[in-house]
């Protein structure tokens, strides 16, 4: 006789968009960024490309790009044209259900490429799981939900190549990602490899779809949020992430996130200033 027990769900929540949009749009750099939450983005149609991970992907429909919490990343729209996606965000406090995509490597396994059957399936999902949502059906939702989870988890073994970067960008996203806390100006960072403010920019308009400012904003911000997690004090966090201005780390993260450095820290540590 075969026992199957369903494991502790109670910290199951999942928020959701669709963009269903058939109008076309005008090419766009969405904001580089972070969640607390696991990401799940869903291309149904459109010619775009996704940073994340310090990789970029350039996206078929019915790709998944997925975003780890306080992993930096953004969309970006090549061309004019229709873009229709979905996103969706789940508690990575249900451990039974994110673990596997929590704890997958740094920087690899973002670009889950399933085969045709399995996107149509994918998009099938997505379809349900929003109009199950409308007709107030949880349990059909939710249903779906693992569904889609567990379809996008037979995926992530799957090494997907990124779209290649120059040497020079690649070393600049690792400096910045491992060294944050040591970078106090984009102009620095210049100087250190010998290179021009606008190639930098250029590059990174290109390649990324964001400023080098904007990315090493998100990288301060990511980082931030993680020391916070740990109880370190909102001074000592604006230092290691870089920022000489107590006040100003503190304007940022508010702006960024609707709250304080302190009042997160309340929220999401063991130990409150």
């Amino acid at each position: 006789m075969l026992d199957l027990r369903m494991p502790e769900m109670c910290n199951f929540f999942v928020k959701f968009y669709h963009d269903s949009s058939q109008g076309e749009k005008a090419a766009k750099e969405y904001l580089a960024h972070v969640d607390d939450m696991v990401e799940l983005y869903v291309l149904e149609e459109g010619d775009v490309s996704f940073f994340v991970g310090g990789s970029l992907y350039r996206l078929e429909a019915g790709d998944v790009i997925l975003s780890k919490p306080n992993e930096v990343h953004n969309c970006i729209q090549n061309s004019t044209g229709i873009h229709r996606h979905y996103c969706f965000w789940f508690s990575p406090l249900c451990t039974p259900l994110m673990t596997c995509f929590i704890e997958h490597e740094d920087g690899r396994g973002n670009l889950i490429r399933l085969g045709s059957e399995e996107k149509k399936e994918l998009l099938s999902i997505c379809e349900k799981i929003e109009k199950k949502t409308v007709e107030g059906d949880t349990i059909s939702a939710f249903s779906c939900a693992v569904a889609m989870l567990e379809l996008c988890r037979g995926g992530l073994a799957e090494e997907v190549p990124s779209h290649p970067l120059p040497s020079v960008l690649l070393t600049v996203i690792d400096r910045m990602n491992e060294d944050i806390g040591t970078v106090s100006s984009i102009e620095e960072i210049c100087k250190e490899y010998f290179i021009s403010h606008s190639t930098l920019l250029r590059m990174f308009r290109r390649y990324l779809g964001v400023s080098p400012h904007a990315y090493l904003e998100a990288r301060r911000l990511a980082m931030a949020r993680t020391y916070l997690k740990e109880g370190r004090s909102v001074s000592e966090v604006a230092d290691l992430t870089g920022f000489a201005d107590v006040s100003a780390f503190i304007r940022l993260f508010r702006s960024r996130f609707s709250m304080t450095p302190r009042q997160y820290k309340q929220l999401n540590s063991k130990t409150a200033e």
